[in-house]
């Protein structure tokens, strides 16, 4: 006992401070786990995109318009002008054309022309036998009507009027496609005047049948008709 006498408050004094730091250790560890169990737990969500903004910046788009396709023009008067009355009527010159090609006349690609100062279409018309030549010349106002038909039969060789009478009296006959007996009378009168002209400057023989003009002129070697009016 005499051991312990001088040092038992000192003992007492570790003892007592052991048990105050084992008691700070213990709140330590209790408090902690206090802490922990009071965390909440993460609820997992679902991540979404963001929402794409919507644009109001975006002009609004003009509609297209249907291209209109390029007319072919029917007409080249000039503005202003009244036009004349076709002076061949009943036939266009597609018509014409399609006659002279069971001719084998072949006609060019239209030309624009103006002729007293009104316009015109026309298209040139050959057939070339070598000493035989067939011109026709088709005029028109536009491209429904026909104004003028200037044919001639040229013949470098010695003049035949067998192949004028079949070439001219044809000729004759197409401003009348549906009028069979004007037609014949365009093609009698051809064939009765063809030998009696002189040739002579000035021996042009002319008739008008329902309207329309005919004039027979020319040389033997360039005999020629015209049909209709160009004034």
């Amino acid at each position: 006992m005499k051991i312990f006498s001088g040092k038992l408050p000192v003992i007492l004094e570790g003892l007592i401070v052991l048990c105050m730091a084992i008691a700070g250790i213990g709140l330590i560890i209790s408090g902690g786990i206090h802490r922990t169990s009071a965390v909440q737990p993460v609820t997992e969500t679902s991540i979404l995109p963001a929402p794409i903004p919507t644009l109001t910046d975006v002009p609004t788009p003009i509609p297209s318009t249907e291209l209109t396709p390029a007319v072919t023009p029917t007409s080249v008067l000039p503005v202003g002008v009244t036009p004349l009355l076709p002076r061949v009527p009943g036939i266009t010159p597609a018509d014409l054309q399609a006659k002279l090609q069971l001719r084998k006349v072949i006609c060019s690609s239209r030309n624009n022309n103006l002729v007293d100062g009104l316009g015109f279409y026309s298209w040139s018309c050959i057939r070339d036998d070598y000493d035989i030549q067939y011109f026709v010349t088709i005029t028109s106002q536009s491209m429904e009507t026909v104004d003028a038909i200037h044919a001639a039969i040229v013949q470098t060789s010695i003049p035949t009027g067998k192949e004028q009478l079949s070439f001219l009296g044809y000729i004759a006959t197409l401003p009348f496609p549906k009028q069979s007996d004007l037609a014949a009378q365009a093609r009698f009168w051809v064939e009765q005047t063809l030998p009696t002209l002189t040739g002579n400057p000035g021996d042009i023989h002319t008739i008008i049948l329902n309207g329309v003009d005919f004039q027979l002129f020319g040389p033997p070697s360039a005999r020629t008709l015209f049909i209709g009016n160009l004034k």
